[in-house]
């Protein structure tokens, strides 16, 4: 029940943020970005299957990160504070809040611990 929770909240956040998401192409000295790591709790391996959305509740942009060649999950962002919220499927969803400064990048390591209260038993293992 939790899961489908957590998905609800992700899929109302795309909803209700969808007009107010953005990422833009080229930033200046007056925006700032979040660099998102995102890996396996247990085994640091990397997912590159992630959702991660940071928001805003002061009337700011918010944004998608995207999925970038060196595995990070990148965006373009104003300055202020944001709850970044990262979800896979098979994990547990977090959530952590940043501060983003223009012209800087700040670095987030989400690390995601399996969602075991919600895994199915393998039908081959019985």
């Amino acid at each position: 029940m939790k899961k489908i929770s957590a998905y609800f909240l992700i899929f109302s956040l795309m909803i209700l943020c969808g007009p107010a998401i953005s990422s833009q192409a080229h930033p200046d000295s007056s925006t700032g970005s979040l660099s998102v790591d995102v890996a396996d709790a247990a085994e640091n391996a990397p997912i590159t299957n992630a959702f991660v959305l940071a928001h805003s509740g002061y009337g700011k942009l918010d944004g998608t990160a995207k999925l970038t060649q060196n595995r990070r999950f990148e965006v373009s962002l104003e300055p202020g504070v944001y709850d970044v919220f990262v979800a896979a499927s098979g994990f547990a969803p977090m959530c952590k809040t940043v501060e983003i400064a223009a012209g800087k990048t700040t670095v987030l390591k989400a690390r995601l611990l399996p969602d075991e209260e919600h895994l199915q038993p393998s039908p081959l293992g019985k």
